[in-house]
């Protein structure tokens, strides 16, 4: 995950992350994603959550093209319901054991195979 989100994000650390799937049925897994992201994980209510993200896509495209554009944010902000029971916040004491076995990582992939994620 810290690979994908550094490639993403750079050196900037996100503030909220979405997660859905089986994953975020698990409160120990939305945990430790928010202790090794150091962002505030956040669950939608529904299962069908991929669908709605390209729905949402949809609706941003829409927007666009009708030369009315409006933010991703702000239609996510109006069609995505969140379970409020299922957010995690991270413990930024956890943070940089994370980013030690991080570094661990990307050290042994430089080593054995000659690739930095």
């Amino acid at each position: 995950m810290l690979a994908g989100q550094r490639r993403i994000l750079g050196s900037t650390d996100p503030e909220r992350i979405f997660l859905i799937g089986g994953g975020a049925r698990s409160a120990e897994w939305r945990q430790m994603i928010a202790d090794a992201s150091g962002a505030e994980i956040v669950v939608p209510t529904g299962e069908e959550a991929g669908c709605l993200g390209g729905a949402l896509q949809a609706m941003w495209a829409r927007s666009k093209h009708s030369g009315k554009p409006e933010s991703l944010e702000a239609i996510a902000n109006r069609c995505v319901a969140l379970d409020k029971a299922k957010t995690a916040r991270p413990d930024r004491g956890k943070r940089k054991a994370y980013e030690s076995a991080f570094a661990a990582y990307r050290d042994r992939l430089r080593e054995i195979h000659g690739v930095v994620s």
